[in-house]
């Protein structure tokens, strides 16, 4: 009994670290970036997203995930260690694409639901304290710190640790997983479309904002908007629903969390008290998720925080922070664990779907339904006095969320209602 909870314990730290890096592998900003180019490269993305797909459908012996899963860690950890160069962000996604793919098939082993809720756990932690991080990451302020590349020290310690942590974690776990017979064959076909179809839409999106930012001139004053992330919400309903069974639920999971974090409030966590609170409830999210899947609750509570996102100027503004940095990480972890087992496959693209559908490099992880942009010229920001009533757009910004998660809420209503699959045999 003891070496079982020994083995399932190796399994779930695997799961939360290789989740956790592949996260901030990819959200952290790369030191070989341009001042000023504040966009990530599309094709890293695009490749971190067709890379996660392409393995998690296809590789189905686990020996053999182990070991792309150890190639991912080798990836990211000399792109972390060697000296800045032009094809980092290639490097870097291919690795973590490796790393979150063959993280997601061995969650076809044994233990299926508490792999996946470990492995969702891993990211959704990573995709909410990567900005918090990188706080005291960089020697320059917060603000600054996408536009000074050399703020980045060459060689990314924290970085080498969670690559080390994960490997070690890989090793303890080895002997496990190559006894495990291969996991089945699922519809491969139909995966593949959802996964290679989310990625170029995140392409497209990146496309779409980045021209739009980039045709500001002198004399483009004034706020400008962008609502074709709004693209994404029918998109990924429609592809949860057209899964079978309850496959597509944690992919409407992840947009609901997307919905609920698209402003990214907790980029101004700032001490480590909170970084450690934030995790410790994502960690009970999942844990109170397993044990009492509620998915509908979970979509609730992430709609009050994206209610309180209007509630951002004093003397309300303290509720949006609790709301924030409290109820969205237990509620984002509980609704996405309350929604698995699924497939291999579309763990692993639901699970990338914040990071391939991201359009700016100071928000890698955060895909912004809609937006507003723009130059303007110096002004005092607030007038000291409490503001009762925000402006129209945050107004509109909040409803769009909160609709996308109603949404998101009755798709989650429609697909319980389904018969659950019955597991198929694994292939021997």
């Amino acid at each position: 009994m003891n070496r079982m909870v020994r083995d399932y314990a190796a399994d779930v730290l695997l799961m939360v670290l290789a989740g956790f890096t592949a996260a901030i592998a990819m959200s952290a900003p790369s030191p070989t970036e341009a001042i000023f180019a504040d966009f990530p490269q599309p094709t890293s993305v695009t490749l971190f997203a067709v890379t996660t797909t392409v393995v998690a459908v296809f590789v189905r012996k686990p020996a053999l995930s182990s070991g792309l899963l150890g190639l991912g860690l080798a990836l990211i950890g000399v792109v972390a260690l060697a000296d800045p160069w032009d094809f980092d962000p290639f490097v870097t996604a291919l690795g973590a694409g490796l790393l979150l793919g063959a993280a997601a098939g061995l969650t076809n082993g044994s233990e299926r639901r508490l792999r996946q809720q470990g492995l969702a756990a891993g990211v959704v932690a990573g995709l909410l304290l990567t900005a918090p991080i990188e706080h005291f990451r960089s020697s320059a302020p917060q603000r600054y710190v996408e536009y000074s590349p050399d703020a980045v020290d060459p060689a990314d310690i924290f970085l080498l640790c969670l690559v080390a942590l994960t490997s070690a974690a890989l090793l303890a776990s080895l002997q496990r997983h190559r006894a495990e017979p291969s996991s089945p064959v699922g519809d491969r076909a139909r995966e593949l479309t959802i996964g290679i179809a989310i990625a170029v839409a995140g392409l497209l999106l990146y496309e779409s904002f980045s021209s739009a930012v980039m045709g500001l001139n002198d004399e483009s004053f004034g706020s400008h908007r962008w609502v074709w992330g709004l693209a994404v919400v029918p998109l990924l309903v429609l592809f949860g629903l057209w899964l079978p069974g309850h496959r597509g639920m944690v992919l409407i999971a992840i947009l609901a969390f997307i919905a609920a974090n698209s402003s990214g409030a907790l980029r101004e966590a700032d001490s480590i008290l909170k970084l450690s609170l934030v995790a410790a409830l994502v960690v009970a999210g999942v844990v109170v998720g397993r044990r009492w899947p509620r998915p509908l609750a979970g979509v609730c509570a992430l709609a009050v925080v994206a209610a309180t996102s209007v509630l951002n100027q004093p003397p309300w503004d303290n509720v949006n922070v609790v709301a924030v940095l409290v109820i969205l990480p237990f509620a984002a972890a509980f609704t996405v664990a309350s929604c698995l087992p699924s497939s291999a496959a579309v763990t692993g693209t639901a699970l990338a779907a914040p990071i391939t559908l991201s359009v700016s490099l100071g928000a890698v992880g955060i895909a912004p339904l809609v937006a507003e942009f723009g130059w303007t010229a110096y002004a005092p920001l607030t007038s000291g006095k409490p503001v009762w009533f925000t402006d129209t757009w945050q107004w509109i910004s909040m409803g769009v969320s909160v609709g996308t998660i109603a949404l998101c809420g009755l798709a989650l209503a429609a697909l319980m209602r389904r018969p659950s699959e019955q597991p198929a045999e694994p292939c021997r």
